[in-house]
């Protein structure tokens, strides 16, 4: 390759990205500096507040909303910068939902706009939540349940070694938070299956639960500290 053809090349690409640079940077400026309204998409947290007392959530809620909001360009870019360390949320009130109710969401924001939670220093307007259109709770009786934690774990001692007495799998019970309906069933949690093989020391190790509730489901303990004895015959 020639020197100079490959000088010329590797200047001839420098200016294509410093020229893609500036004009990308001219852009942004006219859109910081404009004082033009534009519509914005933004994904916002939904929080679930005022639950009655005795009552917790029967189903999951989705976590999350897309807002459209209009806003001059300077304003979406702050937010775009610090909407992450900012506390951006919707909040739907269950104050007076006794079982189950349908939130229709442009409907209920329009009408309680304060739930719409934008923190003072951010000039975003609302206009309109583009998804969920509506969210469905149900509510049901709070119940705390205690389940048996069960083992599967192996213990395969290498040749000339041998466990001692029984595993032991501790907490041995665990208690399970959450909506009566999908708890009230729930007599045992597993271990995940796990084998330790050719062992020639006592086993300590903590073992995951396999906790395959919905998130309304709480678990007092996520993991279990499982032992075993192993000696030497010999």
């Amino acid at each position: 390759v020639n020197p100079h053809t490959l000088s010329k090349t590797i200047e001839e690409g420098h200016l294509s990205v410093w020229f893609g640079a500036f004009f990308f940077a001219v852009i942004l400026w006219f859109f910081v500096i404009s004082e033009h309204m534009y519509n914005y998409v933004v994904e916002m947290p939904i929080e679930v507040r005022n639950i009655r007392e005795g009552k917790t959530l029967g189903g999951e809620v989705t976590p999350t909303a897309d807002v459209r909001f209009s806003a001059t360009g300077r304003a979406f870019l702050k937010t775009l910068l610090l909407k992450s360390v900012s506390d951006f949320k919707l909040v739907l009130d269950l104050e007076r939902v006794s079982t189950e109710y349908d939130f229709y969401l442009n409907d209920y924001f329009d009408k309680y706009s304060q739930k719409v939670v934008v923190p003072s220093g951010f000039e975003l307007e609302f206009v309109e939540v583009v998804r969920p259109d509506s969210i469905h709770i149900s509510l049901d009786d709070y119940m705390i349940k205690p389940v048996t934690v069960v083992s599967r774990v192996t213990v395969e001692p290498a040749a000339g070694y041998i466990m001692v007495g029984n595993s032991n799998i501790s907490p041995g019970t665990i208690e399970l938070k959450g909506p009566r309906e999908i708890i009230m069933g729930v007599e045992t949690v597993e271990t995940f299956e796990r084998t330790f093989r050719a062992v020639e020391a006592s086993v300590h190790s903590s073992i995951m639960l396999q906790l395959d509730f919905p998130r309304v489901v709480e678990a007092s303990d996520t993991s279990a500290l499982f032992r075993a004895d192993v000696q030497s015959i010999g």
